[in-house]
């Protein structure tokens, strides 16, 4: 029984427009997952721009210091296999120094051997990023064979008033204090060493902007390369393919069977057959070499005018069948 929805025109409208509703529903649904993927692709442009900007900034800082150093940025650490980049390589006669550049919004402290970030009355342990540096030093110094410092450097205004620290295995420097710290630093290598250091870290991490890179990780979460969950999928229309042309079977295949006859008949009764041939071959040349030559008479000179003489009867070869000579 079918119940229908009467207006108070009198005419059925049950189930008219469901189509488009379910229509409407849907596209508002992906109307609202595009403003979020929208806001949170502005967000990370915004986190990476600050990023970038705080990097130029470091890099500026170490490029006005009247010391010998000597900088490479933006670096691969590991070519041919990942992305990961080390912002900032600075080898001295000091040695060798890796720098990973922050710009945290919030406020920074440290106690307890923790970095603390602050924001919106909480503070977050940000020992992580210690420990990414610090991973970071141990990979080069496996490929340089020498000490690597971890350094993370914090690039934002407000950072600046922070006292350098040694927190968790790895300096912590506001970028303004950069030229103080490394006049600290001993001196453990002269200049010829340095400058022959400097072109190795060229060689082993080069530049990341410019270098391929092989392997392809993963999309990460939130990347804008990647679709959203709940995001349906464009279908692709299917490629149009050529239906594959008969396969002509080789020529040098068809007579295979019957090679392989004959090499089995070779292979089977190949002995027998030679061995029957052979002797054969041996009893024919025993014959003809063990069969006496036939006496040819000798001719009687005759004189000049007379007639040949006959040869006496001694002479005269038997008859084949009487065994007697025979007369003329």
């Amino acid at each position: 029984m079918v119940t229908e929805q009467v207006t108070s025109g009198g005419r059925a409208t049950s189930g008219a427009g469901g189509s488009a509703r379910a229509q409407a529903a849907y596209w508002s649904r992906r109307a609202e997952q595009s403003h979020r993927d929208y806001l949170q692709a502005r967000e990370k442009a915004g986190r990476w721009r600050v990023g970038a900007e705080g990097e130029e900034a470091v890099a500026q800082l170490l490029g006005s210091f009247p010391l010998e150093l000597a900088v490479l940025h933006d670096r691969l650490l590991e070519p041919g296999r990942s992305r990961v980049n080390l912002d900032h390589v600075v080898v001295t006669n000091a040695g060798v120094f890796v720098l990973d550049t922050k710009s945290w919004s919030g406020d920074v402290s440290v106690s307890d051997d923790t970095l603390w970030v602050h924001s919106d009355s909480r503070r977050y342990g940000r020992n992580k990023d210690l420990a990414t540096v610090g991973g970071y030093a141990d990979v080069m110094a496996a490929r340089l064979r020498v000490q690597v410092t971890p350094l993370l450097v914090l690039a934002r205004d407000h950072h600046q008033g922070l006292e350098p620290a040694f927190v968790a295995g790895v300096h912590v420097v506001p970028a303004q204090r950069l030229r103080e710290w490394f006049l600290r630093r001993p001196v453990v290598m002269d200049d010829i060493q340095s400058g022959s250091l400097f072109g190795v870290c060229a060689r082993e991490f080069p530049d990341a902007t410019t270098t391929t890179v092989v392997s392809r990780p993963a999309p990460a979460r939130g990347d804008v390369s990647a679709p959203p969950p709940g995001h349906p999928r464009r279908s692709r229309a299917p490629r149009a393919t050529r239906r594959p042309s008969p396969r002509r079977r080789p020529a040098a295949r068809r007579g295979m069977p019957v090679k392989v006859l004959i090499v089995l008949m070779c292979v089977l009764l190949g002995p027998p057959l030679a061995m029957g041939v052979g002797s054969l071959v041996a009893v024919a040349v025993t014959a003809v070499v063990a069969r006496p030559a036939p006496s040819q008479p000798r001719p009687t000179p005759s004189h000049e005018g007379s007639h040949p003489t006959t040869p006496p009867a001694s002479t005269r070869p038997a008859h084949p069948l009487t065994g007697t000579s025979a007369t003329p």
